[in-house]
């Protein structure tokens, strides 16, 4: 029986290698519009980030010189995850936008009163918000 032997080295590339996608995948998907919510159970949540990562990493180079598990490699941790929920804090800015002009438009031709509870956020809004976001 052949062993198997594993280095620091190669572990560490491994690591890098999967780590960063990993991280920034699941900080967007964290902080999305549709995939963030509530709704969604946290196991599919993810297995999401595991299938993105999956098509992701192996597209992408390491960072050379940068170990995941050292101080400078933590501080990186924290940035991918930042960035990852900036954009999913974007993208649910422009979902917001699409609200937001649905309650407008509501209001302006009398439409407010019928609302229903959005499953997002919770919160009463105007069918016609609704209708926006879906269409967003």
């Amino acid at each position: 029986m052949a062993s198997f032997s594993l280095s620091e080295a190669t572990l560490n590339a491994l690591l890098a290698q999967w780590l960063w996608p990993l991280l920034r995948v699941a900080g967007f998907v964290m902080s999305a519009p549709v995939i963030g919510t509530r709704a969604l159970p946290v196991r599919l949540k993810v297995i999401l980030v595991l299938a993105l990562t999956s098509v992701i990493a192996p597209n992408l180079a390491a960072p050379a010189g940068l170990e995941p598990l050292s101080g400078p490699g933590l501080l990186a941790v924290c940035q991918q995850v930042l960035v990852g929920a900036t954009i999913g804090l974007v993208l649910r800015m422009v979902f917001m936008a699409f609200e937001f002009a649905g309650q407008f438009i509501a209001q302006q031709v009398g439409l407010g009163f019928a609302a229903m509870v959005d499953p997002a956020s919770g919160s009463q809004v105007p069918v016609l918000a609704h209708l926006y976001t879906i269409l967003a």
